[in-house]
């Protein structure tokens, strides 16, 4: 009998708890104010060429997205830690640091190199420097 009492006492404050919950909780999603979203871009090096038209926001006007290669140094989950790269890498490197989202990492990769040879002179230059896991991937670049 106490067990049947204590039970039915427990369901009720259970009962009473969620509706004085249900009434503190007043809130309304289309008031919410969200942060503009900064997505990085996502290249393909699958993808036509077309799919990839320079626009005024990308690069140089009239650089063409061509088949070369890129060294990669670093692939991480984090973005802050790609970025954090990337802003070393660009100042002994210029403009030409990317990264690249395929999920889910995103990958650290330098240069726009149209032959091979450009590109092993690259990763000998980025392995003396320190970036010993550097290697020579073939993707789309930018001509110049």
């Amino acid at each position: 009998m106490i067990r049947i009492l204590i039970a039915i006492i427990t369901i009720f404050s259970f009962l009473v708890s969620q509706t004085e919950e249900k009434k503190k909780i007043d809130f309304d999603p289309n008031t919410l104010n969200e942060p503009e979203s900064n997505w990085p871009k996502v290249m393909h090096p699958l993808l036509p060429i077309e799919d990839f038209e320079v626009k005024s926001d990308q690069g140089q006007v009239g650089e063409q997205l061509i088949n070369g290669y890129r060294v990669q140094v670093m692939a991480t989950r984090y973005y802050e830690k790609a970025d954090s790269l990337r802003s070393a890498l660009t100042t002994q490197y210029g403009s030409e640091v990317y990264i690249d989202f395929e999920a889910p990492n995103y990958k650290v990769r330098v240069g726009n190199c149209i032959v091979r040879k450009q590109a092993e002179e690259l990763q000998d230059a980025l392995k003396s420097r320190g970036y010993d896991s550097a290697w020579i991937i073939r993707t789309r670049v930018y001509s110049n």
